[in-house]
């Protein structure tokens, strides 16, 4: 309505008003006070304001920019922990894999081993077995001997008597 004087007194009202919400209404009421003192010619004050504005508006763009630099800084390091998590959890894997692999080498080398000792002793004991058999058959074939030895003395000793029976 070009009532300039009356827009004043109004973007006085408007001012504590929006001090009360948000940055954004604050921020807006200051611009239109700063056009109602540039159109009513009060250069010097509506600098003022537009300092005022520029002011709140850089801390509003700050605040703003802390805010999503907080969030990226809490992101990274919720991405962080989930690396971290995810490291941990590969070098639980790899550990495990390492004792399975080292208990698996365990168990093959005790295999490995109880097969060669089992050849071993397997072989040992054919051998000491065809001794056995050669012993046993020195044996009987001893023993085939000395029946006959004890037949022949048995004889012998038969002979004997009955010679010194015939004698006597």
């Amino acid at each position: 309505r070009r009532n300039y004087n009356d827009a004043m007194s109004w973007s006085d009202v408007e001012i504590e008003l929006c001090r009360r919400q948000d940055f954004n209404t604050f921020l807006s009421a200051l611009k239109h006070r700063t056009e109602v003192l540039q159109t009513l010619g009060h250069y010097e004050e509506a600098l003022r304001a537009y300092h005022s504005y520029d002011r709140q508006k850089d801390s509003i763009i700050n605040l703003d920019s802390r805010q999503q630099l907080n969030e990226l800084n809490k992101r990274f390091e919720v991405d962080e922990l989930k690396a971290q998590h995810e490291r941990t959890a590969l070098e639980h894997e790899r550990t495990l894999l390492q004792i399975y692999l080292f208990v698996a080498l365990v168990v093959l080398v005790f295999l490995v081993s109880f097969m060669y000792f089992g050849h071993r002793a397997a072989h040992r004991l054919r051998r000491a077995h065809a001794l056995l058999e050669e012993r046993n058959q020195l044996l009987q074939q001893s023993s085939e001997q000395l029946k006959v030895a004890n037949a022949r003395a048995e004889e012998s000793s038969k002979m004997k008597t009955n010679f010194i029976q015939q004698n006597s």
